[in-house]
């Protein structure tokens, strides 16, 4: 009986300190990671302003395959939504600033676990671009002030893992872009030199 009146009290004390700093540890998360792809700034951020792109390289699509997408009348730019199910739970995004080709504003709905803001910058470096993802928000809720504390660790391998995703899906389209530029100024070029000899052949 002792024993367990010993257990008993162990198991409140911890329940005790438990909630107590749920309540007193930061609600407030921020989450940020980056990577540097072999694309311009205009192309990374063409990619990722069109939320129908987002299931070719998303880490949470491919971990559920429960997810079903509902998208809103605008995928692209400011207005842009859609809004998901899964066995993991729902919710919503909406772009709310799109200011090409530097930045881009999401505000992600997680109903019950709250409203989170994400962001997107595409600065130029070196031949590429260095693309910075993150997220910042709080966690309400007696348990809240825990669950942030672990945001990073869980949010950023999300994020690592949706950049490297994301890196072979921007950087073929980059590719595919400057073939069709090439290709479109040879085209241009032969046709000039066409006219050209016509000319020529012409006025002989």
């Amino acid at each position: 009986m002792k024993a367990l009146k010993i257990l008993g009290g162990l198991l409140a004390l911890i329940l005790i300190v438990f909630v107590i700093g749920g309540a007193i540890l930061p609600k407030d998360f921020e989450v940020e990671r980056s990577v540097v792809v072999n694309a311009p700034p205009a192309v990374a951020f063409a990619e990722i302003n069109e939320l129908r792109g987002w299931e070719a390289w998303s880490p949470w699509a491919e971990r559920d395959p429960t997810m079903e997408l509902t998208y809103g009348d605008q995928t692209a730019g400011e207005g842009g939504s859609y809004s998901w199910t899964g066995e993991d739970g729902g919710g919503s995004m909406k772009i709310v600033k799109s200011r090409a080709p530097e930045r881009i504003e999401t505000e992600i709905d997680f109903g019950e676990m709250g409203v989170s803001h994400g962001s997107w910058t595409f600065a130029p470096e070196g031949d590429g671009t260095k693309i910075t993802w993150g997220m910042k928000g709080a966690i309400p809720g007696l348990v809240g002030g825990w669950l942030s504390t672990q945001m990073d660790e869980w949010v950023g391998a999300d994020f690592e893992e949706g950049l490297a995703n994301l890196t072979p899906v921007m950087e073929k389209k980059a590719a595919e872009l400057a073939e069709a530029k090439t290709s479109a100024e040879t085209a241009l070029r032969e046709a000039a030199e066409a006219a050209e000899k016509a000319a020529e052949a012409a006025s002989e």
